[in-house]
């Protein structure tokens, strides 16, 4: 990766708080098609659309940037040892490679993830911070279980999330963190991050989608439903929103208006991308409210 890019990439992958997914994914996807060597910027799409409540809208190209990241390394097998880029770039692969095939390989995993941190004491200096960061999510956020979020991980991304505006990733590590304590039904310290989140990015979609979830788990079903319709003012044609929304007005008992959301959901999905999920949801309506999820035991 070239230097200057460096920067462009981190300053992108940091911006997933404040501006829409696809903007973000659309800086990476210009990087990378400016130095379409570089299998790092595939895997990062990779992650990025995998992010959030979209993924299962989003499966097929998380595999296809997949696909395109282990190519690239592998017409480069040969440098792995010589480029600290590529030794990461390869354990970081295998990470996400596990998680979109749906294994339970929980040696395999723990294995590359303890080989992409070994990978990084040898990295540039100036690319320590987004590198560890992106080390620590893919550790903490843990899609299929088959490790429960690393503290260790946590701890990382906490502390460059509360340097604040100093760090150059600080906004990610805290979307990152926020995702690792809901993943882990710590919902209380979920909460915390997302309203920090909030505080500095008012008008951020994902943010507002975050504090709805995690809302709805603690049975707040009044402010799941108000995080959800202000995601949708700032995003009035996102489906994964509509989804949120309709989920939220159900448990709210607003069954008609849930009804309605999703109807809207359904036509705006032009290629049904999230069909099968609409219908899902749709044939939920009539099923009893969703009770909180218990907290996890300590």
């Amino acid at each position: 990766m070239k230097p200057d890019a460096v920067k462009k990439f981190t300053k992108a992958i940091n911006s997933i708080v404040a501006l829409p997914k696809e903007s973000v994914i659309k800086k990476v996807a210009g990087l990378a098609e400016a130095e379409p060597d570089e299998p790092a910027y595939h895997l990062a799409l990779a992650m990025l659309s995998g992010f959030g409540s979209d993924f299962f809208g989003n499966r097929e190209r998380v595999a296809i940037h997949l696909a395109a990241g282990k190519r690239l390394l592998d017409q480069r097998a040969a440098l792995a040892d010589e480029d600290p880029h590529q030794k990461f770039s390869r354990h970081l692969h295998d990470i996400l490679d596990i998680e979109q095939q749906l294994a339970t390989l929980r040696e395999r995993w723990i294995l590359a993830s303890r080989e992409m941190r070994r990978a990084l004491p040898q990295l540039p200096r100036d690319e320590q911070e987004f590198f560890e960061t992106v080390a620590a999510t893919v550790t903490a956020l843990s899609l299929l279980k088959v490790e429960p979020a690393n503290g260790n991980a946590k701890q990382r991304l906490r502390k460059t999330f509360d340097v604040g505006a100093k760090a150059k990733i600080g906004d990610f590590a805290g979307f990152s963190l926020a995702h690792a304590h809901r993943q882990d039904l710590e919902r209380d310290e979920a909460k915390g991050v997302a309203e920090k989140l909030e505080k500095a990015h008012p008008r951020s979609v994902l943010v507002k989608e975050m504090l709805g979830s995690i809302a709805s788990s603690l049975g707040d079903r009044k402010n799941a439903v108000r995080y959800y319709e202000e995601a949708q003012a700032l995003a009035p044609e996102s489906i994964p929103v509509m989804i949120g929304l309709a989920i939220a007005l159900r448990n709210a008992g607003d069954v008609d208006r849930a009804r309605d959301v999703l109807r809207q959901a359904v036509q705006s999905d032009k290629n049904g991308r999230y069909a099968v999920y609409t219908r899902d949801v749709l044939a939920s309506l009539d099923r009893p409210p969703k009770k909180p999820e218990p907290k996890r035991r300590s």
